[in-house]
């Protein structure tokens, strides 16, 4: 009989028989670990676009699909644009679904590709080798807390088989099961713990103390990884709380620092000391420290609190409350009155047993402060201006300047529970809160311009709460504001009137009662005005010297920019400067090239923050004229002035204030020293610019007589001297008034800097890679290829 098979057909023969063998080992191996191993070829699945570019790591076993069933392909090293320097690895038979199964544990890291029975050739498919880091977050842990094993890798998730040993001895799956809460395990002790992107939590309560060693392993790599821990004993579980007491007013927001030792879960128990109300709230992080909240506005209101804690209870962003119930003996719409409340504090989920802390709670009644702060702000505010940029950079002043922010500072408490709303707007007009702003100057006919807080656009408007201090403050744009029913505005020279009231609206505020408070404030032109004398030509005179002051004062907030500019003939003096607390403005120039008499062409000064006919600047011509002898001008940048009694009665005390004033635009600081009958005392004084501070000396029990005394200072040369009389009964009380006058000199402060250096520490970690056990794959092909082809020749 003639045999027609062809080699084309012993080779598919021999391949057939080579899968078939492969499926028996593959089979062996699965059957161990099956809810493990059924995991790899779902997870990497790829079509054959898919793969195109793809990232493979070294050991993932790949199913590709979309080829034909019992399609024979090519794997090959390299990249096709460079097929004939390609080499090729191995054939692949598609399956009976067209899918081709490529195994990459014997590949190199390197470009491949896959050839198809047509000879086309896909794109390239990158083989990498996974790097794989894992270590605890903390080196020794006790058995009753939680400890993460992190995860590092370039690869951004990974499934983890995870086996270990503790002592030595090895550690059973469902003991590993309940350290990292894993549900899939094979026969060998290994568990899978999947989609791990950053860390693993490990939970070692109720388990052994000892050292624990974890082996690692990428489920679908080879990469791997060992990881060890230290388990002590249990430490002892404790909640207590940061105060013993706590104190707020009703309608306002409790907070509670909740300490944690020893566990991560704690219920906390508010208990109204006659029963009227009483609350659990189980709250549960991984921190030491919850701060948890207490709305007293919100609470009792039936509301369903039970998952999160409602709008009655909240926590920080690192914490979570995990339960939470009420029961309070009044309807919903009424609310909490004053009263005192026990904390009681638990460990774990339930207010059961022996409470680890206890507080006190003292709700009182809310009230409205006596008066409305006004300061004023330059400009608007920026988008990222908080409550502290509005109280450093704003002047206590009931008048504003046009384009200047206006800010109302109101105290009262009892309404942070419910001033904002949930998205942060003002909502305080519901419950009788309101802040009205009216122009005082009324027209002949029909009403004045009015409006309320809330009707004015938020792009005009901010609100900042400081319910720690009781207080929130209200920043108006006041030249944008077009508000209520009329758009009405707040122009130049008029005067408004801002009222906050409490009305009987509100549940804490009796019937037919109403607490306000209110206060007028001036808007204003800006303006900018030169301080000294000018002459008949109305020309402003500037006085000549290398260090010539020129002084301007201003209604526009302090802390803007103000820039100075001389024209002289062909000469261009400017200097830059800011605007002092008390409206204030002031630059040096040095006209020592000038002469006497000399025109200057024009003075101007000139806000740097506004542009517009608007704009605060003033611009004259001006004059240089003789200047003080010292060149220091008329005015001392620091005085000294003793108010001194001159004449006491025998028993009385003799009181010396002495004042230190700084006219300089820095802080200074001195000595003063009090001489008095051969004795001596000193005080230091910190002043700042453009401010006095001042220190009283008291001498007592003294004679009848005169005493001589003195008063200077360290720093500036100043002194002043006078003698005290002592008068007795039936002595001429009559005394003289001496006095001395002031010197100053100028001195300057030298600062220095300090530097500091940071340093990094960084640590380093690495991992070993383990070899792969089991029957050698080369050896076991060359077998199998042998046992096929001597088949062949007996066939033959």
């Amino acid at each position: 009989m003639t045999d027609n098979t062809t080699y084309r057909e012993k080779g598919r023969a021999l391949f057939l028989a080579a899968l078939m063998v492969l499926s028996v080992f593959a089979m062996a191996a699965a059957l161990p670990g099956s809810a493990v191993a059924d995991h790899e070829e779902d997870n990497n699945e790829l079509t054959q676009s898919e793969l195109s570019g793809a990232d493979v790591w070294v050991g993932q076993v790949l199913n590709i699909t979309d080829y034909d069933a019992s399609e024979t392909v090519q794997l090959r090293e390299g990249v096709p644009s460079d097929a004939s320097e390609s080499e090729g690895i191995r054939y692949v038979q598609a399956d009976e679904n067209g899918n081709v199964h490529i195994d990459t544990t014997d590949l190199n890291e390197n470009p491949h590709f896959i050839r198809d029975s047509d000879g086309n050739d896909s794109d390239a498919f990158w083989v990498e080798a996974q790097d794989l880091s894992v270590d605890f977050s903390s080196e020794e842990t006790p058995a009753n807390e939680k400890v993460d094993l992190e995860y590092d890798s370039a690869r951004d998730e990974s499934d983890l088989v995870i086996s270990g040993e503790l002592d030595g001895e090895a550690l059973d799956a469902e003991t590993l099961e309940e350290i990292f809460n894993a549900s899939q395990h094979n026969d060998n002790d290994e568990i899978l713990v999947e989609n791990v992107s950053d860390s693993v939590e490990a939970n070692f309560n109720g388990q052994d103390v000892g050292d624990y060693e974890f082996a690692v392993d990428v489920h679908d790599s080879t990469a791997s990884d060992n990881a060890s821990v230290t388990v002590t004993q249990a430490t002892d579980l404790e909640v207590t709380f940061d105060s013993d007491s706590y104190t707020e007013e009703v309608g306002d927001v409790v907070d509670v620092t909740v300490q944690l030792e020893g566990t991560d879960t704690a219920t906390i128990n508010f208990a109204e000391e006659d029963g009227y109300y009483d609350a659990n709230v189980t709250v549960t992080s991984n921190e030491d420290e919850v701060n948890l909240s207490f709305n007293t506005y919100e609470a009792g209101q039936g509301d369903d609190i039970s998952t999160d804690g409602g709008d009655v209870f909240s926590v920080d962003e690192d914490a979570e409350i995990t339960h939470a119930e009420e029961d309070a003996a009044w309807s919903a719409g009424d609310r909490m009155l004053p009263s005192d409340f026990e904390l009681l504090a638990y460990s774990g989920e339930e207010a059961t047993g022996d409470e680890s802390g206890v507080a006190f709670l003292s709700l009182q009644d809310r009230s409205t402060g006596d008066e409305i702060g006004t300061y004023v702000y330059p400009g608007s505010l920026g988008d990222d201006v908080d409550l502290e940029d509005v109280l450093n950079d704003s002047t206590q002043r009931d008048s504003v300047a046009e384009r200047d922010s206006l800010v109302f500072e109101i105290e009262a408490s009892g309404i942070y529970g419910y001033l904002f709303d949930e998205n942060g707007d003002w909502s305080g007009e519901t419950e009788g809160v309101n802040l009205t702003f009216s122009d005082t100057d009324a027209p002949r006919y029909g009403d004045g311009d009015e409006f309320t807080l809330d009707e004015i656009s938020s792009d005009n408007v901010d609100i900042f709460e400081d319910a720690d201090n009781d207080h929130f403050y209200v920043v108006v744009d006041v030249t944008s504001v077009e508000a209520g029913s009329t758009n009405a505005t707040m122009d130049a020279e008029e005067t408004w009137n801002a009222e906050f009231e409490v009305s009987d609206d509100n549940p804490y505020v009796a019937d037919d009662e109403t607490e306000s408070v209110s206060q007028d404030f001036n808007i204003e032109e800006r303006s900018i005005e030169l301080v000294g004398e000018y002459d008949d030509d109305d020309r402003f005179q500037v006085a000549s010297g290398d260090d010539t002051s020129i002084d301007a004062e201003t209604n526009i907030a302090p802390g803007g920019d103000v820039n100075y500019r001389l024209r002289i003939g062909t000469d261009i003096l400017t200097e830059d400067t800011t605007i002092g607390a008390d409206g204030t403005i002031s630059a040096s120039f040095d006209l020592s090239d000038h002469e006497v008499g000399d025109v200057i062409d024009n003075i101007r000064v000139r806000e740097q923050a506004h542009t517009g006919a608007d704009r605060g600047v003033v611009s004259t011509e001006g004059i240089i004229v003789e200047g003080d002898d010292d060149g220091e001008g008329d005015k001392e940048e620091v005085t000294l002035k003793v108010d001194n009694p001159g004449e006491i009665m025998v028993g009385e005390d003799a009181e010396f204030d002495a004042t230190v004033t700084n006219n300089k635009d820095e802080e200074v600081t001195t000595t003063l020293t009090f001489e008095f009958d051969g004795e001596s005392k000193e005080s230091e004084l910190t002043i700042d610019a453009e401010s006095s501070a001042s220190e009283t000396f008291t001498v007592s029990d003294l004679d009848a007589g005169d005493y001589s005394w003195s008063v200077s200072d360290s720093d500036f040369e100043l002194s002043e001297e006078g003698t005290l009389t002592v008068a007795g009964d039936g002595e001429d009380n009559k005394t003289e008034d001496n006095s001395t006058e002031d010197d100053s000199t100028e001195t300057e402060d030298d600062s220095t800097e300090d530097d500091s250096n940071d340093s990094d520490d960084e640590d380093d970690s690495s991992s070993d890679d383990d070899g792969q056990p089991g029957f050698g794959v080369a050896v076991a092909i060359v077998a199998l290829l042998a046992a096929a082809m001597l088949a062949l020749r007996r066939q033959n």
